[in-house]
């Protein structure tokens, strides 16, 4: 994990070089295993053990959401600081400060990555990241947005899986030393009673070209 992470892919280290069990688990998920055994059953196994390892490393832009946006979306659902958003109690530009005392956060996110067959879909493979966070932190608020969120403390724990096939599991220690979360122009509080948290849409593909 990096010393100061700014996504999810940072922070679960999705930078870095896979594994040969790694990328074993995407050829033996079902979507990419019907694809291989079927009407492009011809081609070799270097090409399709070769195609799993260029779709993992499109993880890294899959799974690229900013910490912040996870952290503010578990928020929003803290009926605590719903009384921001009060525009008489909190005039516009009128800035508060929020102690979060340490607290956990289960968050699930899925992407699909499309596998094209020279330059036409044939199938889609399914990564989901299932990530439990315990993070203590400091946050200013003006005109009803998060405009920082100061990290006091950061653990976390997570499993990313190929289809139902784990692929990788992390964890890390706590980390301790105080960092600040890019927020650019502040993310708004929207109060919402929503669990699941879904990461906005984005076209990923590969093209696998014999």
């Amino acid at each position: 994990m990096n010393q100061h992470p700014q996504t999810l892919s940072e922070m679960f280290g999705l930078d870095e070089q896979y594994t040969e069990t790694s990328i074993s688990t995407v050829e033996q998920s079902d979507c990419y295993r019907t694809l291989r055994d079927g009407k492009f059953s011809n081609l070799p196994p270097t090409f399709w053990r070769g195609g799993a390892a260029t779709i993992l490393t499109t993880l890294q832009r899959a799974f690229n959401f900013p910490i912040a946006n996870v952290l503010s979306g578990a928020w929003n659902k803290y009926h605590e600081l719903w009384k921001y958003t009060d525009r008489k109690k909190y005039a516009p530009g009128t800035t508060s400060f929020a102690e979060l005392a340490a607290h956990s956060i289960k968050s699930i996110h899925e992407r699909d990555i499309d596998v094209l067959f020279n330059g036409t879909k044939v199938t889609s493979v399914p990564f989901k990241l299932d990530l439990r966070i315990k993070v203590k932190a400091n946050v200013t608020i003006t005109d009803a947005r998060f405009m920082a969120i100061q990290l006091g403390s950061l653990t976390f724990e997570g499993t990313l899986y190929c289809a139902t096939a784990e692929l990788l599991k992390r964890s890390s220690r706590e980390y301790t030393s105080p960092f600040e979360l890019d927020l650019g122009k502040g993310i708004p509080i929207v109060p919402s009673m929503i669990r699941r948290q879904e990461l906005p849409p984005e076209e990923l593909q590969v093209d696998l070209t014999a």
